[in-house]
């Protein structure tokens, strides 16, 4: 019968999970303190309308209010119909915790080793202080005019998480590169490296960022913007400690670099595995935001 029930527009059907009499540790839960929210699992979701996408999708685990929706029963078993705006959390959501860990490592991956650079080009490649010191320019000022044009073919072309997946394959290379080139390599190729590093520095965020707005409602994404940040900043703290022992322990800059490159290789798979689960999901990453 289930199998047979497709809600229309914005409504999503919805499985009420068991209320929780008793917590953990054996304490009687009185009614007024479970009445919202409430838990449940959508079981079938409708095609959304032309002013609110449907974002919610079989499976999802959701948080809605005690009198949300219209209570039916099918099969002896009793189910709600819901606006999806009646919903007020996703309980899981596996691909925004990906997007959110993956900004983590990749702003870990780039502005920690900006900081940290200058001395990496006087010491491995020779190259004087104050050129050296003009190298961290380099990312911005490439983001400036890339960021935008990488966001544009988002919108047109779609492909969000093959941009997130090339951006991140990008500055892995360039960290493996810098790890293996020789100490005394002429300058030219740290700045034929910084140049890429500052295009996978672009072609990341350009992508990650919106797709944020694809997987999280846009009632929750103040929230989950907020959430992201957060994460990102655990990055800031701990990856300059990690870099000053590295330092502190080996002698050179190929530590250095591997450290980055092991940050860049988990940004793949992340990235990798978003591309997976949107398949699986049809979070839309990889359609074009404009639509003909």
């Amino acid at each position: 019968m289930i199998m047979n029930i497709k809600p229309l527009a914005d409504r999503v059907l919805i499985l009420p999970a068991a209320a929780e009499e008793k917590t953990i540790g054996g304490i009687i839960i009185p009614d007024t303190a479970k009445e919202k929210p409430l838990k449940g699992e959508v079981i079938a979701a409708g095609e959304g309308t032309k002013d609110e996408k449907m974002v919610l999708k079989k499976g999802d685990t959701v948080l809605y209010g005690k009198y949300a929706g219209t209570e039916i029963e099918l099969d002896g078993t009793k189910y709600l119909i819901m606006r999806q705006s009646d919903v007020v959390a996703v309980i899981k959501n596996p691909a925004f915790w990906m997007i959110a860990f993956l900004c983590l490592l990749f702003y870990a991956a780039v502005n920690p080793f900006l900081k940290y650079s200058t001395g990496m080009m006087v010491g491995k490649f020779g190259i004087g202080e104050t050129l050296a010191g003009l190298f961290p320019m380099i990312l911005p000022m490439g983001c400036i005019v890339l960021t935008p044009l990488f966001g544009g073919i988002y919108d047109k072309k779609g492909h969000g998480a093959d941009l997130m997946i090339l951006g991140a394959c990008l500055i892995t290379a360039v960290h493996l590169v810098f790890a293996i080139l020789p100490d005394g390599a002429s300058p030219v190729f740290p700045i034929i490296l910084m140049v890429f590093l500052g295009i996978g520095f672009a072609l990341l965020p350009s992508a990650m960022w919106p797709s944020v707005a694809k997987i999280i409602p846009a009632k929750q994404l103040g929230t989950a913007m907020a959430l992201t940040f957060y994460i990102q900043n655990i990055g800031f703290i701990f990856v300059p400690k990690a870099i000053r022992a590295i330092q502190a322990g080996t002698e050179g800059y190929f530590w250095f670099s591997i450290f980055f490159t092991c940050l860049g290789v988990s940004a793949i798979l992340l990235s990798s595995g978003i591309k997976l689960l949107d398949k699986k999901k049809r979070y839309g990453l990889q359609v074009p935001n404009i639509q003909k």
